[in-house]
């Protein structure tokens, strides 16, 4: 458990079962979290716009528009944001597109609780991440 200063992340994200799941990992890696939900990319971009997040994670699937998209619209609304992209898909397929956006990090919904505690404290912290990959080094 991180012992810091309260953090705030948004989680945007259209399955419950995802963002309880998410949050319960939020919960055991902070000590101090607050954990704000969206189950859409328009209700996700009106929170950024209403209130400072220290992250936000964003699902690559949304019912309203692509997470890739979402994440530009939160780039260019809050570009000193932090923001992280959840996904099914595999890094090779996404990764360099969401770094692209504007991600700063990169999570499979197939890692441990573990890896994507630290990968929301990198983030958090203004660090780029991705698991398997240094993006930076292949040209992206």
């Amino acid at each position: 458990m991180i012992a810091t200063d309260s953090v705030k992340i948004l989680l945007i994200a259209d399955h419950e079962v995802v963002r309880r799941g998410v949050k319960q990992i939020l919960e055991e890696h902070f000590l101090y979290v607050e954990v704000g939900e969206a189950n859409t990319g328009a209700k996700g971009i009106a929170a950024v716009r209403k209130e400072p997040w220290d992250l936000v994670i964003v699902d690559i699937s949304l019912p309203d528009q692509s997470g890739l998209e979402l994440l530009g619209e939160l780039h260019s609304t809050a570009p000193q944001l932090p923001l992280m992209i959840l996904s099914l898909h595999s890094e090779e397929q996404y990764a360099i597109r969401a770094f692209r956006a504007g991600a700063m990090a990169y999570s499979h919904q197939k890692h441990r609780a573990r890896r994507a505690g630290q990968g929301s404290q990198a983030g958090v912290e203004g660090q780029e991440v991705c698991p398997r990959y240094n993006w930076r080094a292949l040209g992206w």
